[in-house]
């Protein structure tokens, strides 16, 4: 459990579900994250899974919107869908705006969503 282990072994864990602390977060934020990231990982890919992953790592308000957009075929290897009307923005809402490192949440959203769903980031104070 990471809510009792000592704090290199919560590191240690933090590796088994993938998770790697980018700022200096003290031992009970580690312990969250690493605690949430099986929560996460059942919701992967999902608005959901993508807001609790960034305000686990922001400690900010979160907003997403999303189209909604899916697509399908019954063609092998038809074009994926995607562009700039297909796709997930994500509005951090930070006390400090320039604590929050734009381009770190966005490669945890890219790690998060699907492959081919595109995304842009947007952090702004509130």
């Amino acid at each position: 459990d990471p809510m009792f282990a000592p704090i290199d072994f919560v590191d240690w864990l933090a590796t088994w579900v993938g998770v790697d602390f980018p700022y200096a977060w003290d031992l009970q934020r580690r312990r969250e994250i690493v605690a949430g990231a099986v929560a996460r990982d059942q919701r992967d890919g999902s608005v959901k899974g993508i807001r609790f992953a960034v305000e686990l790592a922001t400690n900010a308000d979160v907003e997403i919107t999303d189209t909604g957009g899916a697509s399908w075929s019954t063609t092998p290897n038809s074009p994926l869908p995607g562009g700039p009307d297909f796709g997930v923005h994500v509005r951090v809402v930070a006390d400090d705006p320039t604590s929050v490192d734009e381009r770190r949440i966005g490669t945890l959203v890219a790690a998060i969503k699907p492959a081919h769903v595109v995304h842009t980031v947007e952090v702004v104070g509130r």
